[in-house]
């Protein structure tokens, strides 16, 4: 069965490897060998680097989650690769997304990992079974208050925007932040941009407050790229049943994580913790409105038996056993690849647009 996931943090990990490196002054390590999975390159960056205030953990740097060894094996055929900028270069943080975006384009693209900016380009990498990537930005502290940035980022070809991490930004409140701010006057010039230009508008990390001021001003579908049910697990970055309904109703997707913290309060999840999720969120807007989210390669632990992407075939083993062929093919890969190109058919239209004299 062939599977896409809406939300991998390997773009920041690379990029931790190289600061790693820096700080250590030690010469960078060569992470296209260390994409590999062979782990030689990791070993040679170091230890673990100290997660930021406000960021987060990551795994020893010579153990990615994402490999392109660990992809061969998944079945993976759309990803949404991040990126992300911890709150420890905030000061330069539009310099560090264009250094992660050029990683993007060096290190993890290749032969059969193929980066996608319009519709036609995700329909030949499906119909090659290649693995098709697309860019997304978690956070908006790299466009600052500068809108040409957003621009930029897009012609790059980041296609989804998320507008907070867990910290309040120019754009919102995130959900780490406790006064619960909405969207700013600037945050809504944001949404109206992004949604001008056909870019996708992702939920995940924002505060409750925002995301209710966002839905009404974006009129695409909305997408929260790796967010659990509240009613479930009440974790601050899972999503109520409202919220839930809410992005149903725009005709979006939720994709679920595989974030212990998210998934249960003990110490250990496991795959029937996250079908719990999905069972969930099916009984209240149906299968055509749930997909994956992993979170790979932005959490320090994950579920029992789901160590790394070549796992997720269990995934929809496990949705296949539970309920059945057709429902497990929507949760596993349609619903994200129809999210995908919905987003690439709208950004191509607003391309189009702005071309004519």
């Amino acid at each position: 069965m062939r599977i896409a996931d809406a939300h991998v943090d390997v773009l920041y990990r690379l990029d931790q490897a190289e600061t790693v490196s820096e700080l250590l002054d030690e010469p960078p390590p060569d992470l296209r060998r260390w994409f590999d999975g062979n782990g030689s390159a990791g070993d040679a960056a170091g230890a673990t680097p100290p997660a930021p205030s406000g960021g987060r953990p990551a795994p020893p740097l010579g153990r990615l989650h994402v490999t392109r060894r660990a992809l061969r094996q998944s079945g993976v055929r759309l990803l949404f690769a991040a990126v992300y900028v911890s709150p420890a270069v905030y000061e330069r943080a539009f310099e560090a997304a264009l250094r992660m975006i050029d990683r993007f384009y060096t290190v993890v693209a290749g032969s059969d990992l193929v980066p996608v900016w319009t519709a036609a380009d995700l329909e030949r990498a499906l119909q090659a079974e290649k693995t098709a990537l697309l860019l997304t930005l978690e956070g908006a502290e790299p466009i600052g208050t500068a809108l040409y940035r957003l621009r930029i980022l897009g012609r790059l070809g980041v296609r989804v925007f998320a507008p907070t991490h867990n910290p309040a930004n120019a754009v919102a409140d995130g959900v780490g932040e406790a006064r619960g701010g909405g969207l700013s006057a600037f945050g809504r010039a944001w949404v109206f941009e992004l949604a001008r230009l056909g870019y996708g508008l992702d939920v995940s990390h924002l505060g409750e407050r925002a995301f209710w001021d966002a839905l009404p001003l974006y009129p695409h579908p909305v997408i929260a790229t790796h967010s659990g049910a509240r009613a479930v697990r009440d974790h601050r970055r899972n999503l109520t049943d409202d919220q839930i309904r809410a992005i149903a109703r725009s005709g979006g997707v939720v994709g679920v994580p595989l974030v212990p913290a998210f998934l249960t309060d003990r110490p250990d999840a496991t795959i029937d913790d996250w079908l719990r999720h999905v069972d969930h969120m099916l009984g209240l807007v149906g299968p055509a409105h749930v997909a994956i989210g992993s979170d790979f390669d932005g959490v320090d632990r994950t579920p029992v038996g789901l160590e790394d992407i070549g796992d997720l075939p269990k995934l929809a083993q496990a949705l296949e056993r539970r309920y059945g062929s057709a429902v497990a093919q929507a949760v596993a890969f349609d619903n994200l690849v129809r999210y995908a190109r919905g987003v690439l058919e709208a950004s191509d239209r607003a391309a189009e647009e702005a071309d004519r004299p």
